[in-house]
């Protein structure tokens, strides 16, 4: 049984996918894709959801795209550094940046919800659900917050260089949430 590769090229306006079975070198796919429009430098994140891509960039833009069509359906600003997490639902989009702040938005109308101050440094990563936010950061800390209030209800920070364990740790104060 054969296994393929791709390989590309491109022009400036589409890009050409060949698809080869290495053991035969027969061709057994040929495709014209369209590329995506890029934001204006470069794309730190991407996630993928149903129907739509989301991407961050060091523009400090949100892109959202259509898969099909390859448009543009939606482009969020509000952070003040270089996007670096971001996740989605069929409702909900949850950006992390280099700002330090964790921002929640609307999906349908790119609306910012509420914006999380909660670290002291870079967010890396952000997960959620409906009931809650998780990120982590350079900071050493990974938080959860309260996903209706932007409260943060847990942290968990490292506690020892040589041996990187995490502890939990008591609130000393909740994390500033903006409308």
């Amino acid at each position: 049984m054969g296994s393929s590769k791709w390989r590309a090229s491109s022009d400036a306006s589409r890009a050409y996918t060949r698809c080869i079975t290495i053991h035969t070198t027969y061709c057994v796919h040929n495709a014209f894709f369209q590329p995506f429009p890029s934001p204006t430098s470069g794309i730190a994140c991407i996630h993928y959801h149903g129907d739509y891509i989301a991407s961050g960039s060091s523009d400090k833009s949100i892109i959202i795209w259509e898969v099909k069509t390859g448009n543009i359906v939606r482009k969020l600003l509000g952070h003040s550094d270089l996007v670096r997490c971001v996740r989605f639902d069929e409702d909900f989009i949850v950006s992390g940046s280099y700002d330090t702040n964790i921002m929640v938005w609307n999906l349908h109308s790119g609306e910012c919800m509420f914006a999380i101050n909660g670290h002291s440094n870079r967010v890396f990563r952000v997960q959620f659900d409906k009931f809650r936010i998780v990120s982590s950061s350079q900071d050493d800390k990974i938080i959860k917050f309260d996903f209706s209030s932007g409260v943060s209800d847990m942290v968990l920070k490292r506690w020892s260089e040589l041996r990187p364990h995490y502890r939990l740790e008591p609130l000393e104060s909740n994390a500033q949430t903006t409308s």
